[in-house]
């Protein structure tokens, strides 16, 4: 019974891939959002896999079926029984696929909860999870010049220190997806020299050298965003406990240089015992020799600290 739930499912989710008529397409999308509810989880990962391929319909049955789909695809992301983010990664490949094709005005009511529900996933141990959560995000962008504006520029400010991190870590599809969001929000950070370095660097199949990325970006946000290095700094220093070697390394990178490269009169804006006792103990204690030999380095960096 569950076998054939589950080939039923997957057909009526691969037919809304072609072309059909209006009425077998109204019948497939009542169907896949009955099965919404289903108790067999892969039974609902296949509903939201066919109802984000609306997409492959066109811009007008999109646009018609938009609020019954983000409404799903939310639902897909609250999934308690999703444990695996199985649900999770259809919800958000799928709002990927939408979210190019929809008007502003049907995004703007959810537009900070999507933000936040995905927030999550840019740390899940699933690389594909980290990729695709930081490639929605980049959509999203489309929608940062009009009513939307400031609150997706604070939502960029709020998780740009991960962009950043994980622009360096371990996973080729993460790499790439981070340099997708950095360029898709450089024209909306209200700083035309970051933008330029972002766009310039972060080409998809350019290598990166990322210390001396790091090192050019830090003038630019010291100079540019003065009033978010301490915010950006005490971000760097909660990611000193991540799971990741590579994470680690980079956040102590950008620590390091922020700091350098801050006015000494700044300085006293920042709590200087908790930084440095900070890199200390990863000095001292980190099981990596990578991170400790990048803790030295920031160290060395804060001559005038």
């Amino acid at each position: 019974m569950i076998a054939k739930k589950i080939s039923t499912t997957a057909f009526y989710a691969e037919l809304m891939n072609h072309e059909c008529c209006l009425d077998l397409i109204e019948q497939l999308l009542n169907s896949l959002l009955t099965k919404l509810i289903d108790s067999c989880l892969e039974v609902r990962t296949l509903c939201i896999r066919g109802l984000g391929n609306i997409s492959s319909l066109g811009k007008d049955q999109v646009q018609k079926q938009s609020t019954t789909i983000l409404s799903a695809m939310m639902a897909g992301l609250d999934d308690k029984n999703d444990l695996n983010d199985e649900i999770s990664l259809e919800s958000m490949n799928g709002l990927t696929k939408i979210i190019a094709l929809i008007d502003e005005n049907n995004v703007r009511p959810i537009l900070i909860n999507i933000l936040l529900r995905i927030r999550p996933c840019f740390e899940k141990e699933k690389a594909e999870i980290r990729a695709s959560s930081y490639l929605l995000f980049g959509e999203l962008a489309r929608f940062g010049q009009g009513p939307s504006k400031e609150p997706y520029l604070e939502q960029i400010h709020s998780n740009f220190v991960s962009f950043i991190l994980h622009l360096n870590e371990q996973d080729e599809i993460v790499k790439k997806a981070c340099k997708f969001v950095l360029r898709q929000v450089g024209p909306l950070i209200k700083s035309d020299n970051i933008n330029m370095l972002f766009q310039n660097s972060l080409l998809e199949n350019k290598s990166l050298h990322y210390g001396e990325f790091i090192n050019d970006l830090s003038k630019l946000i010291v100079n540019e965003f003065p009033e978010k290095v301490s915010f950006y700094i005490m971000n760097s220093v909660s990611n000193f406990k991540s799971e990741w070697t590579q994470v680690r390394s980079n956040s102590v990178l950008f620590a390091g240089y922020l700091l350098g490269h801050l006015e000494k009169e700044k300085q006293t804006q920042l709590s200087k015992e908790h930084i440095t006792n900070a890199l200390i103990k990863l000095l001292k204690e980190d099981q990596s020799p990578i991170v400790r030999q990048k803790a030295a380095e920031a160290i060395s960096l804060l001559a005038d600290f």
